[in-house]
């Protein structure tokens, strides 16, 4: 209907409990005598008391021991309850703690009321009190605290753990970094607020530029591995012995390469000379497969060449592998070397070859 009024309109759509006025009556008496009878233990109740703290321990023993005691004397919960004050003061040196127990109060009273859970309620209460009972001795009996030497030795070895390896404070060189990074942002935003871009722009700039710094840092990364790997070619990891040179060959590039101070490639041909010496001799045949090592260990220990052999093989490997410098008198001694070894002797006749 158009007159209605929007009052009349919700009057109208509230449920309507079907209910007679006796049953109603009875209902709200039920309700009101649930309400009276769990406040009508508090009301009996002691508002607030002062206690210290060994005090409130005592108590707190006391009301345990008389909960332990409710399975076998329900009874008495009426006592307990009576006796147990709402408030606490708790005074602790210069502390002061306001402890309150109506939790308690309403608990003993849902004991009394509710017949059939009072071995459950009885069990919540004695373990909300002895939690309770630890925490007041804790607080009567702190402990002695740990002296800053401890604390520190502690600390120490809780570091020391290998999953707190990489814990260290800044070093120096990452707070000059870091005020440098602060840097760079300071100026990055002032050329950001000089520009007027809006912060969409601003953001897509920022990645463009960090783009690039990384694009020009793997740039300088390849070229400089590059670089390496270039240098890596000249090592000589390739079987070096040549099959139409024979252990002359070896021994005259030896002496062009000291006379032209590349020294590098005079211990190199000394070392290859010897090999090839001593293939001739019949002390082992030649191998592209076998390293400087497994010559060398081709040897036998009472064999007067090994001990040559193996200056030649050590001065080889820094040389030739580890690309290291060579001096000239590194270069001669590998010659003098050969010499000892007959590789160089005038005795042997100079049309002997490979």
């Amino acid at each position: 209907m158009a007159g209605r009024s929007l009052f009349q309109e919700r009057q109208l759509r509230r449920p309507v409990l079907n209910m007679s006025l006796p049953s109603r009556k009875t209902g709200c008496a039920l309700v009101l005598s649930l309400v009276l009878g769990l406040t009508a233990g508090v009301r009996a109740q002691t508002a607030s008391a002062a206690t210290d703290l060994r005090a409130y321990v005592a108590d707190l023993e006391n009301w345990s021991q008389a909960v332990a005691q409710l399975p076998a004397h329900p009874e008495n919960s009426a006592a307990l309850r009576h006796s147990v004050p709402l408030k606490l003061e708790v005074q602790n040196g210069g502390q002061h703690f306001a402890i309150s127990n109506t939790w308690l109060v309403l608990a003993l009273v849902h004991f009394e009321n509710d017949a059939h859970r009072r071995a459950d309620i009885q069990q919540e209460i004695a373990q909300r009190l002895q939690w309770e009972l630890q925490q007041a001795r804790g607080l009567s009996d702190p402990g002695e605290a740990p002296s800053s030497q401890a604390a520190r030795a502690q600390l120490a070895a809780v570091l020391s753990r290998r999953e707190f390896r990489f814990v260290r404070p800044p070093s120096w060189w990452d707070l000059m970094w870091a005020r440098v990074w602060r840097w760079i942002g300071r100026q990055f935003d002032k050329l950001m607020a000089r520009l007027h871009l809006k912060p969409a722009v601003s953001n897509v700039l920022s990645w463009v530029l960090l783009s690039v710094a990384f694009l020009l840092l793997a740039f300088i990364l390849w070229r400089n591995l590059r670089r390496t790997s270039r240098g890596m070619t000249r090592l000589g990891l390739q079987a070096p012995a040549s099959n139409g040179w024979g252990w002359r060959q070896w021994a005259d590039a030896a002496e062009a390469a000291l006379a032209e101070q590349r020294y590098r490639d005079a211990v190199h041909c000394c070392y290859w000379a010897a090999v090839f010496r001593l293939e001739q001799m019949g002390v082992w045949r030649l191998n592209d497969s076998r390293t400087p090592r497994e010559y060398l260990r081709l040897l036998p220990r009472d064999s007067q060449q090994r001990e040559i052999m193996a200056s030649l093989t050590r001065s080889f490997e820094i040389v030739w592998y580890g690309y290291r410098p060579v001096t000239q008198a590194q270069a001669e001694s590998a010659l003098k070397e050969l010499e000892n070894l007959e590789c160089n002797s005038p005795s042997i006749a100079a049309t002997a070859s490979y």
